[in-house]
């Protein structure tokens, strides 16, 4: 009996040590067959050819994509996809999708022009066709893949950091068509440039995408000018958008480069943060009305009070039984 104790404590031990012991992290770039590539600005980590496993896309000098695909045992072979400029460090902003359900996800990235470019994956996943957008020759600060029409076609969104931004629809076949009509940015009373960020998520949980826009204007001092005030586009429900950042306190008006969505305080539901330019990281905390939270309470004490009048049902009943 006492070795037994002793192995308890032993391995109780070796628990708690084990538990409280300090995580570290190992270098293994040699997992990377190609380790020379410096990917600039432009990265993303993704199950590119849908086999359950994360790939990692880099642009080499922000315009040459490689493919890192992991294959066994955590090894990676590189792919070379394709060439988006001859111009140095080129994109400014990329974005992964699968466009054309071909089984291997396409690469869009775009700049300070000529066009947005698209490398269309082969169904082979062993190259890529370089494809430009008509109509695309904007400065591009940042670009989002999402179904926006959920029409089960990935569809593309840029922001346009000297004018308003774009949607491009996918007609199905992989196509990307502007459209004019599925969002009207003209919200701010100026030429509601100064877009530089962009997160597409369903914020308010009501079961569709919605859009938020980090606006920078340099040059623009003014914190009241619509070219550096966040925007939020609310989905109804029917793909109706509805600019009401204000309504929701996420109007910001510092000089915003990013933002994304994420539960930091763990309640279930979606808080901000905002990284700005000109001012101090901002984390905004979503917080439920009180009116919500009465009700939500009364609903819970009635379910409690209903389990505890059917528990003394069936105790009296029980009660009955035996006395009979």
């Amino acid at each position: 009996m006492k070795k037994l104790y002793t192995l308890l404590f032993v391995t109780s031990l070796l628990i708690s040590t084990g538990i409280n012991a300090q995580v570290t992290f190992k270098n293994q770039n040699v997992k990377l067959t190609n380790g020379t590539i410096k990917s600039g600005n432009c990265v993303a980590v993704v199950d590119w050819n849908f086999d359950g496993l994360d790939d990692i896309i880099r642009l080499d000098d922000g315009r040459i994509c490689y493919v890192d695909v992991q294959r066994t045992n955590n090894q990676f072979q590189t792919i070379y996809l394709g060439t988006f400029s001859s111009t140095a460090g080129w994109a400014w902003g990329m974005t992964v999708a699968d466009l054309d359900h071909n089984g291997f996800m396409d690469v869009a990235a775009g700049a300070y022009g000529p066009a947005v470019r698209i490398l269309m994956t082969d169904s082979a996943g062993t190259s890529a066709t370089l494809v430009s957008i008509p109509n695309s020759n904007f400065f591009v600060q940042n670009m989002t893949f999402a179904d926006f029409d959920n029409d089960g076609w990935v569809d593309l969104f840029v922001c346009d950091d000297n004018a308003m931004s774009h949607i491009f629809i996918n007609n199905g076949t992989g196509t990307l068509v502007e459209s004019s009509t599925t969002i009207n940015f003209d919200v701010t009373g100026t030429d509601d440039s100064g877009n530089y960020g962009s997160v597409w998520t369903d914020f308010d949980n009501d079961g569709d995408l919605d859009l938020y826009i980090a606006k920078c204007r340099q040059g623009v001092t003014n914190p009241a000018d619509g070219r550096r005030i966040n925007v939020m586009f609310v989905n109804d429900g029917n793909n109706n958008f509805t600019e009401d950042a204000a309504a929701y306190n996420i109007n910001v008006g510092w000089q915003t480069w990013t933002a994304s969505f994420g539960d930091i305080d763990n309640d279930g539901d979606l808080d901000l943060l905002v990284t700005n330019h000109d001012h101090a990281s901002q984390i905004l905390k979503m917080t439920v009305p009180d009116i919500i939270l009465i009700l939500l309470t009364i609903v819970v004490l009635m379910f409690l009070i209903s389990l505890l009048l059917k528990a003394q049902w069936r105790i009296l009943t029980m009660m009955d039984l035996l006395i009979c």
